[in-house]
């Protein structure tokens, strides 16, 4: 099944504050990050398909409950503005692009939380990325399952696609299972940095949250080993 994600912040103004925060821009830099967040709105295309999963997948945490292989992107359209911002050497717009896709990311998991339960009576309890028990050698046998197509059928307009390595184009993609639960206690939020549940499994430890403003190929440079991101998480922070 495919559904359109809206994305949309019912407070834009709090949305900027809030990537200004993280990402440590200034109040000078408040408008040209208000400029580039409605540059980005125009031109993602933001959606989740997604399948029950059906199969055994050789992971005891996802071959003894129910789960769904869930696909889901800001669309091509985010890759081109931020190439075309390199391009005019516009180096501060394109990092800008960056921030605010990924917390738009950010906000899709927790979007597609909600949306689900409209649909089936399930609840999202918790996320199990490719990359962790899942190979990412896999990535491409799981984008033909989730889609419903053959490789070659694969590669229309705003398709995520993936290269031999597991590396996702459109680049604000993940790839990922859903464990599902009846019980709507058991709901989860979203991704941790947006999630008040301290008790949860998924949530990520404080040193992890990468709340640094550096480029993104610095911001892998940076962290500890130990500290090192899951690819769930690298995906969503650009990391490769």
């Amino acid at each position: 099944m495919k559904v359109r994600m809206a994305v949309e912040q019912p407070n834009k103004d709090a949305f900027i504050e809030q990537v200004m925060r993280k990402y440590h821009f200034s109040t000078e830099e408040k408008e040209a990050l208000q400029q580039v967040y409605e540059k980005v709105r125009i031109y993602m295309a933001p959606y989740a398909i997604y399948r029950i999963n059906t199969r055994m997948r050789g992971v005891p945490l996802l071959d003894a409950e129910q789960s769904a292989l869930v696909a889901m992107t800001l669309g091509e359209g985010v890759d081109r503005l931020q190439e075309y911002y390199e391009r005019e050497h516009a180096l501060s717009e394109s990092y800008m692009v960056e921030c605010v896709a990924n917390e738009l990311l950010l906000q899709m998991y927790a979007d597609f939380n909600q949306s689900y339960p409209k649909f089936h009576r399930r609840y999202v309890k918790r996320y199990v990325f490719v990359g962790e028990e899942i190979p990412l050698d896999g990535m491409q046998a799981l984008l033909m399952e989730v889609y419903g197509r053959q490789p070659a059928d694969i590669g229309q307009e705003n398709d995520i696609t993936a290269n031999e390595y597991g590396v996702l184009q459109p680049s604000k993609s993940v790839v990922f299972f859903a464990l599902l639960s009846d019980n709507p206690g058991q709901q989860c939020q979203g991704i941790c940095m947006n999630c008040g549940n301290l008790e949860c499994e998924n949530r990520m430890q404080e040193a992890r949250q990468i709340q640094v403003r550096m480029e993104t190929q610095e911001m892998a440079a940076a962290v500890e080993p130990e500290q090192k991101l899951n690819y769930g998480y690298q995906r969503i922070f650009g990391q490769k």
